[in-house]
């Protein structure tokens, strides 16, 4: 059953449960909506395919972290006695997200 409401109307017709639900299920869909807008789509040198924040630039790297659930992005950042690595944002990428 699919329910087509305004998230701004009065809940005639459902009872609190079902609207708590409906509105739980709105939110999700607008922070995806969001997440996928200030997104960006990448390849890496070795042809993986992926979604990253747009905070990434060319040149950061995708690493897997150990205990991570997912790939996240490091920027390299060089000084002149360190090497420090900054953490840009974890990001999808097809054939690694599962431990492939």
């Amino acid at each position: 059953m699919y329910l087509q409401l305004d998230i701004n109307s009065p809940k005639t017709d459902l009872d609190e449960m079902q609207w708590r639900v409906f509105v739980a299920g709105y939110d999700m869909y607008q922070a995806r909506v969001k997440y996928m807008a200030d997104a960006s789509f990448f390849i890496t040198e070795k042809g993986y395919v992926g979604r990253v924040e747009c905070t990434a630039k060319v040149g950061d790297h995708v690493c897997i972290l150990c205990g991570g659930k997912v790939p996240f992005v490091l920027r390299k950042k060089t000084n002149v006695d360190e090497v420090i690595w900054l953490l840009v944002g974890e990001c999808c990428v097809e054939d690694i997200m599962y431990g492939e």
